[in-house]
């Protein structure tokens, strides 16, 4: 059941496949909702309210669509119902939920150091442009899968991109080689 694509498993619909998909969108959408609400146990509600939102809607998802965008989609709807989504930076920014294996104690602190510093550097950005950015830098999602899960077409997606990495890239410097600075 695990090479199924999501699509595949989403039509299912079975119970068997929906614990699938729940299994593959543990980690990621987790860290997704984590990240914008800062608070575990409300990330983990969430994460729940969102899936049972899916089982709801599976009647009105489009087999000829992408299952990820749609998924985010009502994530992000969920979020902008709970009143989280903010369009003013947050102090603090949660790691990611799913942490990554550190290499060796110097390594390790130098890459957290690193990813605070850049995830400090991301909440600073205006909340059309953040979500941008989490969406295909932290999600994976392409470009026109982040334009369907904003509801904006793919060139403004493109577009949002390009000035948050404009603002994001005096501020992160630093991690640039030289002649890229």
């Amino acid at each position: 059941m695990h090479e199924r694509s999501d699509e595949t498993l989403f039509a299912d619909g079975s119970d068997s496949a929906m614990a699938c998909l729940v299994h593959r969108y543990q980690g990621p959408l987790y860290g997704f909702l984590l990240r914008w609400c800062r608070d575990a146990h409300r990330a983990e509600d969430m994460f729940q309210e969102v899936f049972l939102k899916l089982v709801r809607s599976r009647h009105q998802f489009d087999p000829r669509r992408r299952f990820r965008p749609y998924l985010y989609r009502i994530a992000l709807n969920t979020l902008r119902d709970a009143y989280l989504v903010r369009a003013t930076p947050t102090e603090g920014f949660e790691p990611d939920a799913v942490p990554e294996p550190k290499p060796g104690p110097l390594a390790g602190a130098a890459a957290a150091e690193r990813h605070a510093h850049v995830r400090a550097a991301i909440a600073r950005l205006p909340h059309h442009e953040r979500i941008v950015v989490e969406l295909r830098m932290y999600q994976g999602l392409t470009f026109r899968e982040v334009a369907h899960a904003i509801g904006v077409k793919v060139p403004t997606a493109k577009s949002r991109m390009v000035y948050a990495l404009r603002k994001l890239r005096p501020a992160l410097a630093v991690y640039l080689p030289e002649g890229d600075r």
